[in-house]
C-alpha cells in the first residue's frame, strides 16, 4: 500500500510533466518510476506477491523487519521469502490485512495506475508486462464470471453502488469501507490501463463503475442533511467509515477530523473533484 502510493505520486508527476511540455523531465521521472513498478511485477520486492489458490487472489507476503547495521542502516526484511515465510499470512493486522483480502482494490489500484502511466510512454514495457498487470486487474475488477482463477468484481456491491474494502475475516458490524476516493482511484486506474492498452470492454466497465461509485461516495460518505440519509443526531458533514450496520466519524488510525476529511481526498486524481463540485 505504502509503496503503491509513492509510485503513484511519481506517475502523476510524469503526466503533469507531459502536460506542461517538459519532455526531458517526463523522461527523467519515467526513468525513476519504471524500475519501481517493475520490481513488484517481477516479484523482486522483499515483500513479494503470491497467488492464493483457496480464495483466488494475489496476496502480499509481508515482512519481519530486522534492524540493519551501521550508522545509515535501514530496517530490512529478515524472513525467507523464497521459502514463503510470510508473516502476513498469519497476522490479519499485517499489510493492512491484504492476505485476508482487505483493501485489494485500494492497494492494487495504485500499482495499476502506475503501470498505466508507464505503459502510456513505453510500449515495449507495456507488451512485456501486460499479462502481469492484468493479474492485478483480474484480482480487483475482473469482468468475467467464468474466470476460474479470480472472482467477478471482488469488491463491488451492485445493490448499494459502492465497493466494500473488508475481506474474509468476519466482523459483527459487517463489511466496511473507509476511503471512498481510493476506491474511485481503483476504477480510474483500470480505466486508464484499459484506455492505454486498447481494452475497450474493460474500459467501459471501469468507467461505469467509476461513475456509480462516485455517486455513492457523494451520497453515503458526504452528509447532506436535506437528503435524509442519516438521522440528525449524526452532526458531521463527512463519514469516516461506512459499515453494514453503522457509520463512524473516525478512521482506523485516528479520530481527528483532518484524518476523516483527508481520507476522502486522497489520492488527488482528476475524478476526485467530481465529488465536491456544486450541484
Amino acid at each position: 500500500y505504502n509503496a503503491g502510493k509513492l509510485m503513484a505520486r511519481l506517475a502523476t508527476l510524469v503526466l503533469l510533466a507531459d502536460q506542461l511540455g517538459e519532455r526531458g523531465l517526463r523522461r527523467q521521472l519515467l526513468g525513476r518510476v519504471q524500475p519501481l513498478i517493475s520490481i513488484w511485477l517481477d516479484r523482486g520486492s522483499e515483500n513479494p506477491l503470491f497467488y492464493d489458490e483457496s480464495w483466488g487472489g494475489v496476496i502480499s507476503c509481508g515482512c519481519t523487519y530486522a534492524e540493519g547495521s551501521g550508522p545509515e542502516a535501514q530496517p530490512r526484511c529478515s524472513n525467507n521469502k523464497a521459502a514463503a515465510q510470510c508473516p502476513a499470512f498469519s497476522d490479519v493486522g499485517a499489510e493492512f490485512g491484504n492476505p485476508f483480502f482487505n483493501d485489494h482494490h485500494i492497494h492494487y489500484g495504485y500499482l495499476i495506475y502506475t503501470a498505466a502511466v508507464v505503459a502510456r510512454y513505453d510500449h515495449e514495457w507495456a507488451a512485456e508486462y501486460a499479462d502481469r498487470v492484468q493479474l492485478l486487474v483480474r484480482d480487483i475488477e475482473n469482468p468475467s464470471e467464468d474466470d476460474p482463477y479470480f472472482p467477478y468484481l471482488r469488491h463491488f456491491d451492485w445493490f448499494l453502488g459502492h465497493s466494500w474494502a473488508h475481506g474474509i475475516v468476519a466482523n459483527p458490524n459487517g463489511l466496511n469501507q473507509e476511503s471512498a476516493t481510493e476506491a474511485l482511484n481503483a476504477h480510474y486506474a483500470v480505466a486508464l490501463w484499459a484506455s492505454t492498452m486498447g481494452y475497450e470492454p474493460l474500459g467501459a466497465l471501469a468507467e461505469a463503475l467509476l461513475h456509480i461509485e462516485a455517486d455513492s461516495a457523494a451520497t453515503y460518505w458526504q452528509v447532506h442533511q436535506e437528503a435524509g440519509i442519516y438521522p440528525e443526531v449524526y452532526a458531521h458533514r463527512m463519514v469516516g467509515i461506512v459499515w453494514d450496520r453503522l457509520v463512524e466519524f473516525q478512521t482506523f488510525f485516528g479520530k481527528q477530523p483532518f484524518f476523516v476529511y483527508g481520507m476522502q481526498l486522497i489520492p488527488l486524481i482528476p475524478v476526485v473533484p467530481w465529488l465536491y463540485l456544486p450541484a
